[in-house]
């Protein structure tokens, strides 16, 4: 029988859900990153981030709100970062994300990075708007059918 680490961990299509990173760049180190999901055990968009520490003191620390709406998150996003910055994204398959939403951590997005989980990534892109609801729509719409 196979542990659920063990099954987390396989090179598997049939758990894949897509999450947007987006990196916001300041003076060419990153500023703040944020994951964006789509829990479709809740219908909604679950965002994860933080504010990266600069110095060891004080430490920023990460974020999670949820959102019904993809323009909900484009507010959050608009609010939260500099649109004038330049941004990276990438777009990943998590085969290990949990349908428990307060598994969903900052700590867990950030530590299973990976590039064998990238589908596309962009680096020194500008802020649009446009482009950033359809990357955070894509989350939603393309899914698993069970």
């Amino acid at each position: 029988m196979m542990t659920d680490e063990e099954f987390y961990n396989m090179e598997t299509e049939h758990n894949s859900c897509l999450v947007l990173c987006i990196e916001e760049y300041d003076n060419k180190s990153i500023d703040t990153r944020i994951f964006i999901s789509y829990n479709d055990e809740t219908k909604s968009y679950i965002i994860n981030g933080k504010r990266l520490d600069l110095t060891e003191e004080p430490y920023f620390q990460p974020f999670m709100f949820c959102a019904k709406k993809s323009s909900d998150v484009l507010d959050f996003l608009c609010l939260s970062l500099n649109t004038k910055s330049t941004f990276n994204y990438t777009l990943f398959n998590y085969n290990n994300l949990s349908y428990d939403i307060n598994e969903i951590t900052y700590d867990f997005m950030e530590s299973n990075i990976d590039r064998r989980y990238e589908i596309a990534a962009y680096d020194s892109v500008s802020f649009s708007k446009k482009n950033f609801r359809q990357l955070v729509r894509l989350t939603k719409n393309l899914y698993i059918e069970n």
